[in-house]
């Protein structure tokens, strides 16, 4: 049975399992999108408290500071017990991209990329390093193309 979710306008089937064979242990769900088919991922963190669960297109970033690690969601902001080159590693998969010594960054949460600095949808400004910058802009273009989200203007 397929339901609204109201997420982005894709549509639910349920669909849940465990990898056990990756050390990242996530459900899947299954999402369409005119025709299209999706799988998303649910990730699974140690944080203060617990243990704190979230799908592949809840993430907007996750940064460093003070040797403690951060995942910004719209919502709220969770401390992990990680490293951001852990993080890194382990999110490969998804359209993510590092901005900064300290910053990673999901390209499906960028509204723009100015001078050195990307906007998030959540208004939160990302620095982001001269060195990176040019990789950066190449990697929201390539995002852009592939998902065929934004239209040119100007």
């Amino acid at each position: 049975m397929i339901k609204n979710t109201g997420i982005g306008g894709y549509k639910k089937t349920s669909l849940s399992f465990i990898n056990i064979s990756m050390k990242l242990k996530f459900h899947g769900c299954i999402f369409v999108m005119a025709g299209e088919v999706k799988e998303v991922k649910e990730f699974l963190w140690k944080c203060k408290g617990g243990m704190l669960k979230l799908m592949e297109y809840e993430i907007c970033y996750i940064h460093t500071s003070q040797r403690k690690t951060y995942i910004h969601t719209r919502q709220r902001v969770y401390q992990i017990r990680s490293t951001l080159k852990e993080e890194e590693r382990r999110l490969e998969e998804l359209p993510m991209v590092r901005v900064h010594q300290g910053y990673l960054v999901h390209l499906g949460g960028v509204e723009s990329l100015i001078r050195h600095e990307v906007i998030m949808r959540s208004g939160d400004k990302i620095p982001v390093s001269e060195k990176r910058r040019k990789f950066v802009m190449n990697e929201v273009k390539a995002y852009v193309r592939r998902e065929g989200k934004y239209k040119k203007t100007g």
